[in-house]
């Protein structure tokens, strides 16, 4: 998902994949000295949903309404090939058994919203500041074509820098003590390799074959594999990931409170409103129901939105009652 706010009604939907791209190139910073590791070579796969991008940045005010403020966040020549090359300035210090490390980025993504819980569907967005650094990393020690399991980093963490401080590479780390650098170079710091390298020998290992076959598995999902999303309401998220509507006959309505503001809901064929739902599906798009029926588009394997969300503020003017509106993409 990229970057929103919750809101009741339905304002400009744009695709998130029209958005332009920010790129950033990771380079070791003298500021982030990177961890010396006892190996020959580190490899990456990047075995997400979205191996696309990290996120979504807005490089300036979210108040000043402009979809142009966000920019689709990248690495250069892509996730995989950019975390190789930063992390091949650890290669060092390597023991007799010439091993390398390779991992496989199962999560890897840095957003403003600070929860998002898909089974509540709750979710909350922090203006001008936190951010979210969310990873699933499994790591492998590895010689020729065998690979040891060593450990799996699942956690996510809280910044008080913006997406925009954490990916700034002027003056990375004169001011700001939290940087990506300094998350990436803990991320491959923070274990004791020792024992996994003095019993690589002994251990059960995999083979690459069947480890990008454990990845490609994650993707054996209805929604993902069938041809079609099958039309009707989806009441809980598990019923659109296994594309099982358990609504089939529904309508869309639509009420005007005045020439911009307007709410969609639905109804069944008995004409009473339906309420709670996860979302819809029509044969021409996709509606998640709890942020106002917005559309979403599927790009690659993830399922997106991007939305102008009309939000209040109240209590402006130094708290004399009164509600200041503002638009945030």
């Amino acid at each position: 998902m990229c970057q929103y706010v919750q809101g009741q009604y339905r304002e400009n939907t744009f695709k998130p994949d029209d958005l332009s791209t920010k790129t950033f190139n990771l380079k070791p910073k003298e500021e982030f000295p990177i961890p010396k590791l006892p190996f020959k070579v580190v490899k990456v796969i990047d075995a997400r949903f979205d191996s696309s991008k990290l996120g979504f940045v807005d490089n300036s005010s979210p108040f000043l309404g402009t979809r142009e403020n966000f920019q689709k966040l990248k690495l250069r020549n892509g996730i995989a090939r950019n975390l190789e090359n930063y992390y091949s300035h650890s290669i060092g210090n390597q023991d007799s058994n010439q091993l390398g490390l390779l991992i496989v980025l199962k999560k890897f993504w840095v957003t403003s919203t600070r929860t998002y819980d898909y089974q509540k569907q709750s979710l909350s967005y922090v203006i001008g500041g936190e951010s979210r650094v969310i990873v699933k990393w499994e790591y492998y020690l590895f010689k020729d074509d065998q690979y040891l399991p060593f450990q799996r980093l699942d956690t996510s963490i809280e910044s008080l820098q913006s997406v925009t401080q954490l990916f700034k590479d002027e003056n990375a780390g004169l001011y700001n003590k939290e940087s990506i650098y300094s998350l990436l170079n803990h991320f491959i710091g923070k274990f004791d390799y020792s024992k996994a390298i003095a019993v690589f020998n002994s251990r059960p290992k995999k083979t690459l074959i069947e480890i990008e076959s454990a990845n490609r598995a994650r993707f054996s999902l209805p929604v993902l594999s069938d041809s079609t999303i099958n039309s009707g309401v989806f009441y809980v998220f598990d019923e659109f990931i296994k594309n099982k509507p358990a609504l089939t006959e529904f309508h869309e309505k639509t009420v005007k409170y005045s020439l911009s503001r307007t709410e969609d809901f639905l109804t069944d064929g008995n004409d009473n409103r339906i309420l709670n739902y996860w979302g819809y599906a029509q044969k021409k798009y996709i509606r998640v129901g709890p942020y106002g029926n917005e559309t979403i588009f599927r790009i690659g394997n993830s399922f997106e939105f991007f939305v102008k969300r009309r939000i209040a503020s109240p209590g402006g003017n130094g708290g004399n009652g009164f509600t200041n509106h503002y638009y945030l993409w």
